[in-house]
């Protein structure tokens, strides 16, 4: 399969990362990963982590006449899987975001709450004031 370097380079490039920097953020030596990428030996996983990094679907580092070639092979059904889990992870970290956000507006109430109730305390004198450092 035929990656696509100038466009892995040139997205890369939009987002303001280095050819040194994505090499360090997929776990590669930056010859290591230009030689793979230049010599169309890199695995499906780096594949999957520099789509990661640039925030594209892995169908955007492909070469044109790859992709016709991977449309029309057996290959398909591994890309259609890549795409499927990629599809996957995608909505169960937008399930995560939400959850952590609903975690965060119940903590919240609670400071709130608190405060309140420590402003209530303080006024029948009940509340000790808070040591400095603290």
């Amino acid at each position: 399969m035929l990656y696509n370097l100038m466009n892995i380079k040139v997205l890369a490039s939009q987002k303001n990362i280095s050819f040194k920097e994505l090499s360090r953020r997929v776990q590669k030596s930056e010859q290591g990963l230009y030689k793979s990428l230049e010599n169309n030996s890199i695995n499906i996983k780096t594949l999957a982590d520099i789509a990661e990094v640039l925030e594209v679907c892995i169908s955007e580092l492909i070469a044109d006449k790859a992709y016709k070639e991977v449309k029309n092979s057996e290959s398909v059904s591994v890309y259609k899987k890549l795409v499927q889990t990629q599809e996957q992870l995608i909505h169960k970290n937008e399930k995560l975001y939400k959850q952590e956000q609903e975690k965060n507006e119940k903590l919240s109430t609670k400071v709130e709450d608190l405060k309140t109730e420590i402003k209530h305390l303080k006024g029948y004198g009940l509340a000790a004031e808070p040591k400095k450092g603290e």
